[in-house]
């Protein structure tokens, strides 16, 4: 199965932050922003945003090639809409960090199907990890016979508990 186009999105989430933006400004927002948790280089974008113009998901304002700026359409905020209300699961989970960097208002609907939507997926992997531990450690001598199975198991439990207390910080 192809994997999903991720970059339309983040680019149409930073026109909808932004407004009218250049690509530079676009390789700016990835290079200080955006890069913390998601890459993308100058080679990408361009094939990319004229694909969306395609697509008619945003517009170019003509200039020379520093000058030229993009406007997010209606149909391209549309396409936003939708991506941010995807369900989430286990293969799109990683995105969720994502979309909530482009949601501006905390008391958005969106915000906090994200949000709950995470925290029940998350508390589905707590009970699974917990699960787990249990069967495959039930005493010290199982412990330390896969000390180093063990440690993993206990570090997901502990990211899960993490993220599940963070989640429920922001609800």
């Amino acid at each position: 199965m192809p994997r999903p186009r991720i970059l339309p999105y983040v680019i149409l989430g930073i026109l909808s932050q932004k407004g009218k933006t250049t690509a530079y400004e676009i390789l700016d927002e990835f290079n200080n922003e955006i890069g913390e948790f998601w890459k993308a280089s100058h080679s990408q974008l361009y094939p990319e945003l004229n694909k969306m113009i395609t697509d008619q998901w945003i517009e170019k304002s003509e200039g020379n090639a520093r000058e030229s700026s993009y406007t997010l359409t209606n149909t391209g905020q549309e396409a936003l809409h939708n991506w941010l209300l995807e369900p989430i699961n286990e293969g799109n989970d990683a995105l969720t960090s994502l979309k909530i960097y482009f949601i501006a208002d905390e008391g958005s609907d969106i915000l906090q199907y994200l949000l709950q939507s995470t925290l029940e997926l998350h508390d589905s992997k707590l009970a699974h990890l917990l699960a787990r531990k249990a069967q495959l450690f039930p005493n010290q001598a199982a412990i330390h016979s896969q000390y180093g199975h063990y440690l993993i198991l206990d570090r997901a439990i502990e990211r899960e508990e993490n993220h599940i207390l963070w989640l429920k910080r922001h609800q």
